[in-house]
């Protein structure tokens, strides 16, 4: 696995100098974005023998808070990733992650975090339910056409079809002004949600999407 942390006394000697290059924001400029995040996130599920972690919730959530989107879609993308490769152990980390360390303020919101939380959740069939009701408070509107979200296209058994409820409020918060920018086949989404649950059509949310899709 990336990132993959040797050495507890090293690390702990390293930790200060890491955390603070990467909160820095200047590690874009010098190529180094993803192996900082990847040694920090990794040295984050490990324990000492006292079982503190090696890098702590706090110093995690501090680090999301004062970085930039860079890091914090970095750190998404990594643990995505290695969810992907290891589920049996990153998809706990992932929701722990999410829901206790991720940073509710406005500082940590943006577009583009949102569009990397919706492709996790909608990429996780198994954990959709779950994952949706956590990153739900962290979504904005995303901007242009960062939005892509393949999963929605799925016929037959989708997320869509087995969680319109869950869907529509990810939908509802992040879907962009500019109504040129939302997914292809986004129509065809919207028109699945209210038969997959019927109670929707009377969700002023869809309702709200629908007529801005027609009057487009």
């Amino acid at each position: 696995m990336g990132g993959n942390v040797q050495g507890q006394e090293f690390f702990a000697r390293l930790k200060p100098h890491l955390l603070r290059m990467a909160s820095s924001q200047r590690l874009e400029k010098r190529g180094h974005t993803a192996a900082v995040s990847g040694l920090i996130l990794s040295a984050w599920t490990l324990t000492d023998d006292a079982g503190t972690k090696w890098v702590t919730d706090d110093e995690l959530r501090s680090l999301l808070i004062d970085s930039n989107d860079d890091i914090r879609t970095q750190i998404l993308w990594q643990v995505k990733r290695w969810a992907s490769e290891n589920r049996e152990k990153w998809a706990t980390q992932l929701i722990d992650l999410l829901q206790n360390v991720w940073p509710r303020h406005l500082a940590a919101k943006s577009g583009i975090v949102s569009a990397r939380l919706c492709d996790i959740a909608f990429s996780d069939a198994e954990h959709f339910a779950e994952l949706s009701a956590i990153i739900l408070p962290l979504l904005t509107r995303v901007d242009s056409d960062r939005l892509s979200l393949p999963e929605l296209r799925r016929s037959g058994g989708g997320i869509v079809d087995n969680h319109p409820r869950e869907t529509l409020a990810l939908l509802h918060a992040v879907l962009p002004d500019n109504v040129s920018a939302w997914p292809y086949g986004i129509d065809k989404t919207l028109a699945r949600l209210d038969e997959a649950d019927a109670t929707l059509r009377h969700d002023e949310r869809l309702i709200e999407l629908k007529r801005r899709w027609d009057s487009r």
